[in-house]
């Protein structure tokens, strides 16, 4: 099979599959040498040859001899080649870089569901992530494969047993800790507003930014300020203040303990982008909350401003968590595709915000915007996106412009080329990006339910996600319990075909070609009968070549000296009598 594969001979892989050892052939594996992962007959299929792949789809999915209609009608999925952690067809030691992965014999019980001293074939779950035939599909871009029943019911098989529990159960933590840290922000009083400019000199800081809390505090007591005591501000700070620092720092704690869980599973896999990004929140918030004065209703400036950065990080810690949903998370990929098309295209814009800037600096510097650089690089920033304010840059009372032809003629080539050109070549970019996303709607949503249940079954604990897997699924769809411990009960199982009736069922395992999909089978046909005219082209010319090659080694033998033009010269040449010789 895997040789078949390999060499692109579709015919030897049907066949293959058309016979009764089917089954036996796909439960294979090996370690891919090049980067160390499995591989195994169905993820070939799935990159090299999809339709065969739905073929093997096909013979997971079987149905009972009832009727659609009937309610006796049943449907087994079988996800053993499709989630395949746990299985182990390989045995010869060392097949996995972690020596203690590698689990001889069956993997199931009776039950159909994983044994309790089952081992994965990897200890690193971001590997089983990753090379997941789900994941592959995603990758592959296999839209068809995607929306196979198989695929869509071990999907919600996976969301409706373990997944969605855990995810609504961490996004609802999550939402606590963030109405918390955001209400103590607000609740708090900034430095800056309790105490004023006219600051006496007995006081430690020099500065209103660098107001300790011992400063404000003694600062108020001189003013005689306090502060709020109506009745919804007093209860405001015993929430958000008096009772929200220790709820903060419980599910602060929690977090971090999840977080080194995490670490210890995934280990150098576990080092990216979103993991940095919850360290810096967790440990910014832990500092932000913590009081380290002697009134906790005040916040050191440096705390203040570690605060400020907790916050931000908070919401959108918060965008990365519902991105995962596939209702919302269409337009985080928007976003995500839209600032990755502006950071490719940000080193031009930056070079011609650059030029104006500093010739801005040049001609205008005795005016405050432009004074600095860097203020002018700012400025230069703003005016983009319309603020020029053209009128207090040459026309305000006190304002001189020593150089205005030049001034003029960089202002108006500031606004054609920069508001003009570069904005709606900008605007441009990101309509182009929104239509490819919208174009690639249905493959993005399925990539993100694949994302969110095989990103769930990771961060779930070895007992959980045993729980979570099954070889075989049955499922009666037409079947409707009058009992409610019942029905929640066969939740899970019921829930699987959600939204698909029985009849849709049987028609999307047997699906009727439309017009253009019969045209692509005749092109594929075609295609399969020149390849069969190809090879036998060939086999022709190599035994051409081999009887050529006899017949000089016999001339040779004979000593007879045979061309072309000898050949055209006598039609009637008696070979018979030529070696007769």
């Amino acid at each position: 099979m895997d040789l078949a594969i390999d060499k692109g001979h579709k015919e030897v892989v049907q066949a293959i599959l058309s016979s009764d050892k089917w089954l036996e052939a796909m439960k294979q594996a090996h370690l891919d040498l090049k980067d160390g992962m499995r591989v195994t007959p169905m993820r070939k299929l799935i990159r090299k040859m999809p339709d065969l792949a739905e073929t093997v789809f096909q013979k997971c999915t079987t149905t009972n001899e009832y009727s659609p209609e009937s309610a006796k009608f049943q449907i087994t999925f079988n996800y053993e080649l499709l989630d395949d952690q746990y299985t182990s067809w390989e045995y010869e030691e060392g097949l996995s870089r972690d020596n203690n992965s590698v689990y001889g014999g069956s993997a199931y019980g009776e039950d159909n569901k994983v044994l309790e001293d089952a081992r994965p074939y990897s200890s690193y779950k971001s590997v089983i992530k990753k090379n997941h035939p789900l994941m592959i599909m995603v990758r592959s871009e296999r839209e068809d494969l995607l929306a196979h029943p198989l695929t869509t019911s071990l999907l919600r098989h996976k969301w409706h047993t373990v997944g969605r529990y855990f995810y609504y159960s961490n996004l609802i933590v999550y939402l606590v800790y963030l109405i918390f840290i955001s209400g103590f922000a607000l609740t708090v009083p900034s430095p800056i507003t309790v105490v004023t400019d006219d600051f006496d000199p007995k006081y430690s800081a020099k500065t209103v930014s660098d107001a300790s809390v011992d400063d404000q505090l003694a600062f108020m007591e001189d003013n005689n300020l306090t502060l709020p005591t109506n009745t919804a501000r007093r209860i405001q700070r015993e929430i958000f203040v008096d009772f929200g620092i220790y709820v903060a720092i419980v599910i602060i704690g929690i977090r971090l303990v999840l977080e080194i869980f995490q670490l210890i599973n995934a280990k150098l896999s576990y080092f990216g982008y979103e993991n940095l990004l919850e360290w810096v929140l967790y440990v910014t918030s832990l500092l932000f909350v913590i009081p380290f004065s002697k009134n906790p209703h005040y916040r050191e400036p440096w705390q203040w401003q570690t605060g400020t950065v907790a916050v931000f990080l908070a919401w959108m810690e918060l965008i990365l968590i519902i991105r995962k949903l596939p209702r919302f998370g269409i337009y985080v990929v928007m976003f995500t595709h839209i600032l990755a098309t502006f950071m490719q295209f940000f080193i031009v814009f930056f070079l011609f915000l650059i030029g104006f800037a500093i010739s801005f600096y040049m001609l205008l510097s005795n005016q405050a915007p432009f004074k600095e650089v860097e203020n002018s690089l700012l400025k230069t920033a703003i005016m983009m996106i319309g603020e020029f304010e053209f009128d207090s840059i040459f026309n305000e009372d006190g304002v001189v412009v020593y150089y205005p032809h030049a001034a003029y003629i960089i202002f108006v080539i500031f606004v054609v080329v920069m508001s003009i050109i570069i904005m709606n070549l900008l605007v441009g970019l990101a309509v182009d990006d929104i239509k490819g996303v919208q174009e690639q709607a249905v493959l993005t949503r399925m990539a993100m339910q694949v994302e969110l249940a095989l990103t769930v079954e990771s961060m779930l604990p070895e007992y959980f996600t045993k729980k979570n897997i099954m070889r075989l699924l049955e499922v009666k769809p037409n079947r409707v319990s009058n009992n409610c411990s019942k029905k929640c009960c066969a939740g899970g199982a019921g829930a699987v075909v959600s939204g698909m009736s029985s009849i849709d069922l049987v028609t999307a395992l047997n699906p009727e070609l439309d017009d253009i999909e019969k045209v692509m089978e005749e092109q594929e046909r075609l295609k399969t009968q020149l390849s069969k005219v190809n090879t036998r082209t060939k086999e022709l010319l190599s035994q051409n070549e081999r009887m050529e090659t006899m017949l000089q080694a016999l001339l040779t033998h004979n000593n007879i000296d045979f061309t072309d033009v000898d050949h055209a010269d006598d039609d009637n040449l008696d070979l018979g009598a030529v070696f007769n010789r």
